[in-house]
This record gives structure tokens, C-alpha cells and sequence, in this order.
């Protein structure tokens, strides 16, 4: 793949790295990687027929389709414009309570579908203030999701569970809560409360399924409890590295969803049901998901047609300029990294800033953050060094503030370690690769190829700043199962992640 990077970094660190080889050995023969364009081939001819007998179809070799999308991507004028005129509608005079909350609620729920989240979250926050409906937090929990202010959602969806579980009835609502507060719980780390929450909605679905009333519920509303649940329980699967159970998760919650969709007319007739764009949405980003999940199996190409899948239903849903859309963007952009398509995973990667940007995203949001990371990790892999180093300093400036936000997004950044390393910043780097390889220990264990991956990257650290020892005792523990082609990888990781990380270590 072209466009990838070796770097030499002196007689210290070769000299420990051949005594760590001496003592390890070195792997029997691997079989050669497949290359892209036979991936696509094999992939062709032995994936089967789809279910409408046409069979598989590899996306196209370039993204010029994608972005021509981009670029040229007009939504439904008049819908838009209806839209906006709602978005921009002002307060009813004299309104208050119920009447004033309704109106806040249908009016912010505008404002997302146009990009315009933190106005959609100003106005949830006057309107649970006006009516204190459950719905209206859950409806603000979904909103600081989306605008990437993950521990605010957190707060929010916890706050919505402790409400409703002291309640007899409405308790179909604590299945997006229970999915909504178990997601933040992984993305932070926190698996084991994570689980709990999975857990508590596998009871509910019991006790509402043995409650006649209950049951009546569940037969409208069950594929969209059970999409959501089974996304969050994907979650916490590849968090802990299951990710054939995850695959088969985010699936099972993709086909949920559709279903919820078609169903969404008789949940209108039952005086319920989300707003129109909640199903597709979470199509959509479960699509997004499962392409990262797919990614770290290896399989790229697969990879690459569940990306545009996402991309193409928050396109058609949302448009260009929303915060679902950027965030497509960005996991199409890894995918093309992992195949070694950098200038294209470049173009994308620029594209998911400007979209989040104009989205209404905060510079120091989640969202926001990683799409300004992964771009400035594509501009390493392109040999942009300096340029790089600058645009992750210039991201940690920003997130500095936030220590949660920042560990989230820059917390597991080895490609900003690695050019820290390569400028002369050997404390900075040492720092980030420590926490990062006390973290990954603690999570996955010694054997996890991650975990060697952080150890190899601290090793390197310690080396430069000649610690002899203390680098060749990481050595002698992770390089046995750096060489080792079958681990798994980064969060987001495949073959080029991988590689690269390799080459820069070994």
C-alpha cells in the first residue's frame, strides 16, 4: 500500500530491539495479505446470493461517487424549508406548561434534523423546565449525544432511569435509557456498569412480556426497544473484544430497526412512537458501527459497503450538513485508511470537519474531536509530519479543559505519541504511551494484542530517553505477540493501523 512509513530512530534502539528478537524468535512463515482489488474478486464470487438474488456487489474503486454526493447533495427543498420554518418559529405568546414544553419539543426535534443541535438542546432544556416530561429528558439525552457532550448525556439518561424506575407505567421508556446510559458507560470505560444496564433491559423485556397491558405495548413498539438494546449490548461486545457476537448485535439491531420503521404508522395510531428520523437514524449509525466492527475482523471491502450504506440513508434522511452525517464520514474515511487509501481517507477526513463544523458542533465536542484526529493521523500516514504534529497540538489546546473529552479522544492517539516521539518530545510521549499501556493492561490483559501494542510503543519511549532495562523487559514481553498476525488491533484498527504501528515499533 502506498504512502506507508518506516521510521529509523538510531543504533539504542535497534540494539535493544535485535536483543529482544534474540530472545523471543521471530514467527514461522505468514501467508502473504490479500490485496484489496483480490479481496473485492474473492469477495464477489463466494459471498452468495443476497436476499433479492442479485448477489454481493464491491463498492467502487475511488470515493468520486461519494464525493460527488457530498459536494453536489441537494436535500428535499420543501421539506427542508418546512423544516427551518418550524426551526425558526417563534414561542406561542403567553404559552406555558404542557403547551409551551410540546411546542419546545417539536420545535428542537426541527433543529436537529437541520444541524442546528445546540439550539434543539436549549430548547429541551426550556421545555423539561416548562412540562418536566420524562420524554423531553430523554429526548435532551439524545440531543448532548449527538452534539458529542457525552457525560452531560450520561448524567441526563441516568437521571431518566432513576425517574422512570420509581414508576409503575411507562416503563417501555426505560429501554432507550437503559441503551442510552449503558453506550456513554462503555465509550468511558465503565463496562461492567455498562452490562448492568444491558441486563436490566433483558429483565424488563421478561416483565413486560408476562404483564397483558404490557404485552399489547410491546407488540407496536418491540422492534425499536429491542434495536436499541441490541446496539448497546454491541457496544459493550467490542469493548470487550467479542466482535462476532458484536457483528451479529449490530445486525440483529440494523434489521430491528428497519422493521420499526415500517411499523412506525401503527405507533402513530397507538398515540405514540419517536420522531420520523429516529429509526433511520439509527440505521444509519449502527451501519457506521458495524463497518468499524468488520474493520477489525480484516475485512475491509465488507467494511467499505457498510460505511456507504450509512452514509447514503443519513444523506438521504439528513442531508450533508448534520452532525449523523459527519460522524459517517469520518468511519468511511477510517475504512479507506485500513486500505491503504490515504489521500482518499485525506479528502473524507476534511470533509467530516467541515460537515461537523457546520453541523453545529463545538470545537471541544466528542464528535468533533475524534473527526480532527483521525485527520490529522491520515496526514502521518501521508508523511505530513510537521503538519500533523500541529493539527493534533493544536486539537489537545483545545480539549484540555475537559480531561474526559480529552482521554476519549486523544487518550488512545498513538499516531500523536509517535510524532511527539519523532519531534523530540520524549517525556510527552512516554506520558501518553504509559497511560495508555496501564489502561489497555488493566482492560484487556498482557496478552491482548493491544496491550503489547501500547507496551511496544512505551518501550520505544523509554529507549529514547535511555532507560535500557526498563525498554527491553517491554520488549521481551510484547514482541512475541506484536509478530503474531492473528491479534487484534486498535479501537478502530485493521491492516494499515497495524502495520504501521508494527514498523514504527519493531
Amino acid at each position: 500500500m502506498a504512502g506507508r512509513i518506516v521510521v529509523f530512530r538510531g543504533p539504542r534502539f535497534a540494539s535493544l530491539l535485535l536483543a529482544a528478537f534474540a530472545l523471543v524468535g521471530c514467527p514461522k512463515g505468514e501467508k502473504p495479505a490479500v490485496s484489496l482489488d483480490e479481496a473485492r474478486q474473492i469477495t464477489a464470487e463466494f459471498a452468495g446470493p443476497t436476499a433479492d438474488g442479485a448477489g454481493f456487489k464491491p463498492p467502487p474503486r475511488t470515493i468520486s461517487d461519494i464525493a460527488a454526493v457530498l459536494n453536489e447533495h441537494r436535500p428535499d427543498e420543501a421539506r427542508v424549508a418546512s423544516l427551518r420554518a418550524l426551526a425558526d418559529a417563534e414561542s406561542p405568546a403567553g404559552a406555558s406548561g404542557a403547551d409551551l414544553g410540546a411546542f419546545l419539543n417539536e420545535r428542537a426535534n426541527a433543529r436537529i434534523e437541520i444541524g442546528r443541535t445546540n439550539e434543539a438542546i436549549d430548547d429541551f432544556e426550556r421545555s423539561y423546565e416548562a412540562d418536566s416530561e420524562v420524554a423531553t429528558l430523554r429526548n435532551l439525552a439524545r440531543a448532548y449525544a449527538i452534539a458529542g457532550r457525552l457525560m452531560d448525556s450520561l448524567r441526563t439518561h441516568e437521571r431518566t432511569i432513576a425517574t422512570l424506575e420509581g414508576q409503575s407505567e411507562n416503563r417501555g421508556k426505560l429501554f432507550g435509557a437503559y441503551a442510552g446510559a449503558s453506550r456513554a458507560r462503555t465509550a468511558i470505560g465503565d463496562v461492567e456498569t455498562a452490562e448492568s444496564y444491558v441486563a436490566k433491559a433483558e429483565n424488563l423485556f421478561t416483565v413486560m412480556a408476562a404483564r397483558k397491558g404490557a404485552r399489547e405495548a410491546m407488540a407496536t413498539h418491540m422492534d425499536g426497544w429491542r434495536g436499541t438494546v441490541e446496539a448497546a449490548r454491541a457496544e459493550v461486545e467490542v469493548y470487550r473484544g467479542d466482535l462476532e457476537a458484536a457483528e451479529r448485535s449490530f445486525r440483529g439491531a440494523i434489521e430491528k430497526m428497519e422493521s420499526a420503521d415500517a411499523n412506525l404508522a401503527a405507533m402513530r395510531r397507538t398515540g405514540g412512537g419517536p420522531p420520523d428520523f429516529t429509526f433511520v437514524r439509527a440505521q444509519a449509525l449502527f451501519h457506521g458501527q458495524l463497518a468499524k466492527v468488520l474493520l477489525r475482523q480484516g475485512r475491509v471491502v465488507e467494511a467499505e459497503v457498510e460505511a456507504r450504506k450509512g452514509l447514503k440513508l443519513s444523506l438521504r434522511t439528513f442531508g450533508r450538513d448534520n452532525a449523523d452525517t459527519g460522524t459517517i464520514v469520518r468511519a468511511l474515511s477510517i475504512v479507506l485508511l485500513e486500505q491503504g487509501r490515504f489521500e482518499e481517507s485525506a479528502t473524507l477526513s476534511a470533509a467530516a470537519v467541515d460537515i461537523l463544523e457546520k453541523a453545529g458542533q463545538d470545537p471541544g465536542s466528542l464528535r468533533r474531536g475524534k473527526a480532527v484526529r483521525e485527520l490529522a493521523t491520515v496526514k502521518v500516514y501521508l508523511g505530513r509530519h510537521g503538519e500533523a504534529l500541529t493539527t493534533f497540538d493544536q486539537l489537545a489546546a483545545v480539549l484540555r479543559s475537559d480531561p474526559q473529552t480529552y482521554r476519549l479522544v486523544l487518550g488512545d492517539a498513538l499516531e500523536y505519541g509517535q510524532e511527539m516521539l519523532l519531534a523530540g518530545r520524549i517525556s510527552d510521549a512516554e506520558t501518553l504511551f504509559r497511560d495508555l499501556a496501564e489502561r489497555r493492561l488493566k482492560n484487556l490483559g498482557p496478552k491482548n494484542y493491544r496491550s503489547a501494542e501500547a507496551q511496544g510503543h512505551l518501550a520505544a519511549a523509554l529507549a529514547e530517553r535511555g532507560d535500557k532495562a526498563g525498554a527491553l523487559a517491554l520488549y521481551r514481553e510484547a514482541a512475541p505477540i506484536l509478530l503474531s498476525s492473528s491479534r487484534l488491533v486498535d479501537d478502530e484498527g485493521g491492516d494499515a493501523k497495524r502495520e504501521h504501528s508494527r514498523r514504527f515499533v519493531l
